[in-house]
C-alpha cells in the first residue's frame, strides 16, 4: 500500500518550514498468537488488529452494527472502500523472518466486526512450509504508509511450545518521519510532472523476536 501525493502538493509541502509533518490518522493495537506444529516449527500466526475507538465509530457510521456475526458480503466490500487510505479487512503488512532472512507468508482474512466499541479484524498468516525455530524469528506488523500506527503487543500467545522467549523492540517514530521527508524529496527530485508514490515501509516499526530452545 502506498500513499500518492500530487506533485504540486509536494512542492508546497517542501516549501513550508520544517517540511510536511507526517503522522498517523488511525491507531491500532495488535494481538498475536504464534502456532507451532507437533515438531516445534512455526506453522501459523494469528493476528487481531484492534482499531481505536474514533476510527471504529466512523466505520460504524458507514456500515451500521453488523451484530454478532460480524461484517459479511457487501458490508465488507463497503468497508474496504470506505477509507481509500486504509483497508481494515486487508489490514497491515505482517512480515516474518528467520535469522534475518524473510519468510513468505500466505494471509487469510478470518473476520471483521465490533468487539465492544472497537473494530477488530482477524487474519491468519501461514508460511509455505513450517519454519524451524532453531534460530531467532522476527515478526513485524505495520502500515507501509504510516497512515495507521500499529502497536505490537508486549506479550505474544504461544501455542505448541513453552520454551520460547519473546522480546519486543519498540519502533522509532522519528525514523518514520525522516523516511517520509526523504521520500518527499526524492519524489520531487525525480519528476515534478508525475504523481509520485510515497511509502515509508517498515522503517521504525515495532519488532517481536522469538528465541526458542534452551
Amino acid at each position: 500500500m502506498t500513499r500518492t501525493l500530487p506533485a504540486l502538493m509536494i512542492a508546497t509541502a517542501l516549501a513550508l518550514p520544517g517540511m510536511a509533518r507526517a503522522h498517523p490518522h488511525v491507531f491500532a493495537d495488535a494481538a498475536l498468537t504464534v502456532v507451532f506444529d507437533d515438531q516445534g516449527r512455526l506453522a501459523a500466526i494469528d493476528e487481531a488488529l484492534v482499531h481505536d475507538e474514533l476510527y471504529s465509530l466512523l466505520v460504524l457510521t458507514e456500515t451500521g452494527d453488523p451484530g454478532p456475526g460480524g461484517l459479511q458480503g457487501g458490508a465488507l466490500i463497503a468497508l474496504a472502500g470506505a477509507d481509500p487510505n486504509w483497508d481494515p479487512v486487508a489490514g497491515a503488512a505482517l512480515s516474518l523472518d528467520r535469522a534475518g532472512r524473510p519468510v513468505a507468508l500466505r494471509s487469510q482474512h478470518l473476520s471483521t466486526g465490533f468487539e465492544g466499541h472497537r473494530l477488530v479484524s482477524r487474519r491468519r498468516h501461514v508460511p509455505a512450509a513450517p519454519v524451524a525455530a532453531d534460530a531467532p524469528i522476527g515478526i513485524r506488523l505495520y502500515d507501509p504508509t504510516w497512515y495507521v500506527d500499529v502497536t505490537m503487543p508486549a506479550q505474544v500467545t504461544l501455542r505448541g511450545r513453552r520454551d520460547c522467549r519473546v522480546t519486543r523492540q519498540p519502533g522509532d517514530g522519528t525514523a518514520q518521519q525522516s523516511a517520509y521527508d526523504s521520500a518527499l524529496r526524492d519524489a520531487l527530485a525525480r519528476e515534478m510532472g508525475t504523481t509520485p508514490a510515497v511509502s515509508i515501509g517498515a522503517v521504525g516499526a515495532d519488532r517481536i523476536t522469538l528465541t526458542c530452545g534452551p
